[in-house]
């Protein structure tokens, strides 16, 4: 067992990995951009907006493809040293829109 408490959790933004920084920094504009600079803009048409914006995320970025092995077309992030990868880039989307963060950790 982890004698340290910080090792017993992941935490976004610690520990990533360097292949992973600019998908997040990728994540982090969009949502900046996209969601929170617009923000009024997309709490008015949200159920126009969301499933525009959750497609984004999910097709044209890939993040649907986060967890899935390399050799099946993924980013094979599948694998325990990019858990905080993956919850570096959640946390990015949940920050913007965390229905879509959800919905992407489901995936």
């Amino acid at each position: 067992m982890a004698k340290n408490l910080d090792d017993l959790f992941v935490l976004p933004g610690r520990d990533t990995s360097p292949d992973a920084r600019s998908v997040i920094s990728l994540v982090r504009r969009w949502a900046d951009e996209e969601v929170i600079g617009r923000r009024l803009e997309y709490q008015r048409s949200y159920d126009v907006l969301f499933p525009e914006k959750i497609r984004v995320l999910a097709v044209s970025i890939g993040l649907q493809k986060l967890a899935v092995p390399l050799d099946r077309g993924g980013f094979g992030w599948n694998l325990r040293d990019h858990s905080a990868d993956v919850v570096s880039v959640l946390s990015e989307i949940g920050r913007a829109d965390c229905s879509a963060g959800v919905a992407l950790a489901v995936n």
